[in-house]
């Protein structure tokens, strides 16, 4: 399954803490760890497969509806990348962090604009 929300703002604000919180919330199933950034970084590298297993329970219990990635990397996207997101997750939702507004897109590296 994909993710109904992906979470963005800047390194250093407090995604750890948020993906945490989220995560233990009994109607919410977040990545089994922070910060994959599939659809900045990692779909280059892993297919659509390895990124919707990483929200598979455990534990084997069903997935939840509500569903989310938070990392530093989705306020780089350029305008094409954040097209074909929509385009491939219509209903997505985008949550701003604290410091959203100051993304930096230097600690990201050259890769932060890669196309989807």
């Amino acid at each position: 399954m994909l993710p109904t929300f992906v979470g963005l703002g800047s390194q250093r604000s407090a995604s750890t803490w948020l993906h945490s919180v989220l995560k233990a919330h009994p109607q919410i199933t977040m990545t089994s760890r922070k910060e994959v950034a599939y659809f900045g970084k990692q779909i280059q590298w892993h297919n659509l497969n390895w990124y919707t297993d990483l929200f598979r329970d455990p534990s084997g219990l069903p997935t939840r509806a509500i569903r989310g990635d938070i990392s530093p990397w989705y306020s780089r996207l350029r305008r094409h990348s954040v097209e074909s997101l929509r385009r491939m997750i219509p209903d997505l939702k985008a949550v701003l962090r604290p410091g959203a507004d100051r993304a930096d897109p230097a600690p990201c590296g050259p890769q932060a604009h890669e196309p989807l």
